[in-house]
């Protein structure tokens, strides 16, 4: 599988942050990128599982001891449409050039069963996926 789009914003946003020192600038540009995230993302995920991806919450970390050491991270939470009960979160952890996924929930949907298989073998010991293991 190839997911190139998500790994090159990551790298893109990790590198337009990388120069700025001023947190107020910092949290504009993820704010700005979180829509480019999403879009990359369910690009992706629509050209390699034909799944349309909707997604209903998002939260910026920046220098919060409380998330993973403080890491800078886009998360973000989508469901399927007509399947609101079945969840794909994704953790764009943009200073280890990481992106994490988990599924929650069972789908009645035979092929997007099949997905959420292929993303639980790939999981680590936090329940959650690499996106270029999967």
């Amino acid at each position: 599988m190839s997911f190139v789009k998500s790994y090159d914003i990551l790298n893109k946003i990790r590198k337009s942050i990388d120069t700025s020192l001023d947190d107020s600038i910092i949290l504009a540009e993820l704010e700005k990128q979180e829509k480019t995230i999403r879009d990359v993302i369910s690009e992706d995920f629509q050209q390699l599982f034909n799944i349309k991806l909707n997604f209903i919450n998002s939260v910026i970390y920046y220098d919060d001891g409380s998330y993973r050491q403080g890491a800078t991270a886009i998360f973000l939470k989508a469901n399927i449409l007509n399947e609101q009960d079945f969840l794909i979160t994704f953790e764009f952890l943009i200073d280890f050039n990481k992106i994490l996924v988990g599924v929650k929930g069972e789908s009645v949907n035979s092929h997007l069963q099949t997905v959420c298989n292929k993303i639980e073998k790939a999981y680590n010991s936090e329940n959650k996926a690499e996106l270029k293991e999967i």
